[in-house]
């Protein structure tokens, strides 16, 4: 055999087997691919319930700040005026008007504002109304009025406030 035909029959030689080979490379390169396809899938739907979960409790965060909160709370009345009652015992306030509930139903959202007139110290109603938002996160204030009233009789000034705290419940 000369020079010339052994190159030609290695070339050859090469040239099947490449085409073997890449027969079963392009079968498991298929498979390798679609593998990480399905894996990059499957994570995909692993972030997808986490994001879900992550945002249902940054929703309810949210909620919770804004005022609004679900159909299986206590009253938030009661909760409110057990806790302003507590308050004022240990305290220099007093509530010199009788809290009233309105309720409002609009667009799903039940809108529940409790008007409750308080009569002490500045600083006194001023901390009753920090710990009703801030603190324990009871009901928001949306409106809060100061005024000083005097009393006649007793010839003295008295400070009363009159606040707004309002829940927001889904239905």
């Amino acid at each position: 055999m000369n020079y010339k035909l052994k190159i030609g029959l290695y070339c050859l030689a090469g040239l099947i087997l490449l085409i073997l080979t890449y027969s079963n490379v392009k079968d498991t390169y298929a498979k390798v691919s679609e593998y990480y396809l399905l894996k990059g899938s499957l994570s995909d739907n692993d972030y997808a319930y986490r994001s879900v979960e992550q945002l249902q409790t940054e929703l309810d965060s949210y909620n919770k700040q804004l005022g609004y909160t679900t159909n299986t709370d206590a009253s938030n009345q009661s909760r409110l005026l057990n806790y302003i009652s507590e308050y004022c015992k240990a305290h220099k306030a007093h509530i010199s008007l009788l809290p009233q509930n309105h309720n409002e139903n609009k667009n799903g959202y039940e809108v529940e504002t409790n008007i409750v007139q308080f009569e002490g110290d500045y600083k006194e109603i001023l901390q009753l109304i920090y710990d009703i938002e801030q603190q324990q996160k009871i009901s928001k204030v949306v409106s809060a009025n100061f005024e000083v009233k005097e009393d006649w009789a007793a010839k003295v000034k008295k400070l009363y406030a009159t606040v707004y705290f309002q829940n927001i419940k889904a239905k």
